[in-house]
């Protein structure tokens, strides 16, 4: 069990420390970094949904327990540490920022790699299965998270800005976004009555085989460029409350639905991977605290590889 959970763990997080290191002594620019970054966001990741989900023959039956599941665990985890920030009278601009750090989850970067590597030794139909499924949570998990965003981060109070110009900016931010897009193209090749041919998406297949280990290595080679605060007790909290509170919260909310081991992973790894590393930019945009939003991504990051740990030796248990 001990070797599995490692040799799950250690392929990721090897690389993203690689990432860190590489741009700490200076051998990877943090220009370098953005610019993979943005070549992964609009190519490798929108290559890799499209292939998954262009060989998918149908939509798989668990799709909708498992966004029903993700979605209400994670709306009501908001509510709740939202209201526990009001009872502590936390800070106002830093409200919005430690809330997207309990529950916006680094899927693309972390979830999906973590994920894939957690169900080695399976055969190929079975891991192929799996991953569609966790594609298909992926499209409507990303709209709830921005529409999440642009609630709780505080709106500006100006009446001549016009009534909530961020949930307007948000929604409209929909049809620019490449992985949404990616998402709603490989739902219409599932539904179409054609497929595209082998020879097209063995070349998103091998355009997608790119995204996942440069990805980590971009989160890393973020994580050594983004600033830390000197306060801990806020972003340590919000980390733990991430990687253990949201998961437990999930895992509950799960129960009555009556879901199989596999779907139950992916609910969990998706829950418990660390803070999505792009919160330092949405928090830095919509006017939150940057430095809490960088030092919770930081912890997370750390934290996660015990509950991942926990995660996946209950998968193989």
């Amino acid at each position: 069990m001990l070797v599995h959970v490692i040799s799950t763990l250690f392929p990721v997080f090897s690389v993203l420390l690689l990432g860190f290191i590489l741009v700490r002594t200076g051998f990877m620019s943090s220009a370098f970094v953005e610019d993979m970054n943005n070549l992964i966001y609009w190519v490798g990741l929108p290559a890799f949904i499209i292939g998954r989900l262009g060989r998918a023959t149908g939509v798989p039956d668990a799709v909708l327990p498992l966004v029903s599941v993700f979605a209400i665990s994670t709306v009501v985890f908001v509510i709740v540490c939202w209201l526990g920030l009001l009872l502590l009278r936390f800070p106002v601009q830093g409200r919005g920022t430690f809330l997207q750090a309990v529950y916006r989850s680094n899927l693309a970067f972390v979830g999906i790699p973590i994920l894939i590597y957690a169900l080695r030794g399976l055969p190929q139909e079975e891991i192929d299965s799996v991953t569609r499924q966790a594609v298909f949570l992926f499209a409507p998990t990303m709209v709830l998270y921005n529409l999440i965003a642009a609630v709780v981060f505080p709106l500006p109070v100006d009446a001549a800005a016009g009534s909530f110009p961020r949930l307007r900016s948000t929604v409209k931010g929909f049809g620019r976004n490449p992985l949404l897009i990616a998402s709603v193209a490989g739902v219409v090749l599932v539904l179409v009555p054609w497929k595209l041919p082998d020879a097209v998406l063995d070349s998103f297949d091998y355009l997608g085989t790119f995204a996942a280990p440069a990805a980590v290595l971009g989160v890393g080679g973020a994580m050594a460029t983004t600033p830390l605060g000197s306060q801990w007790r806020a972003p340590l909290a919000a980390a733990l409350l991430k990687i253990a509170g949201l998961p437990l919260l999930t895992a509950l909310v799960a129960m009555p639905f009556d879901l199989g081991r596999r779907e139950l992973l992916i609910l969990l790894v998706f829950s418990t991977a660390p803070c999505a590393a792009g919160g330092y930019v949405i928090a830095r945009k919509m006017g939150g605290d940057g430095r809490l939003a960088a030092s919770s991504i930081f912890i997370s990051t750390v934290l996660s590889v015990i509950s991942l740990s926990a995660v996946i030796a209950w998968f193989i248990g």
